[in-house]
């Protein structure tokens, strides 16, 4: 009984070495992820998503946004996320 012990505790010690991260490992930021429900100037929204570390911007299209007026805002919310390494989503 006490040679299984002493088996499953060295088991566990090697399991615990081997995962455990590295003094030095860089852990990755959380993701993050915005809604996008208005039509947000995309100059300040772009900012805004950087200072606070989103990733992606999940953005609501109308249905007409070919008639609407709206999509040069969308496409310049493009231009600016995409060098700021956000991704949009629709």
């Amino acid at each position: 009984m006490r040679t299984s012990l002493v088996v499953v505790v060295s088991l566990l010690a090697a399991v615990a070495v081997t995962t455990a991260p590295t003094a030095g490992a860089a852990t990755p930021p959380p993701a993050r992820a915005m809604w996008v429900w208005d039509k947000a100037d995309p100059t300040l929204l772009v900012a805004d998503a950087a200072t606070h570390g989103v990733r992606d911007l999940y953005v609501s299209v109308t249905p007409t946004v070919q008639t609407d007026g709206d999509l040069p805002r969308l496409q310049e919310l493009a231009k600016l996320a995409a060098p700021a390494g956000i991704r949009l989503l629709a």
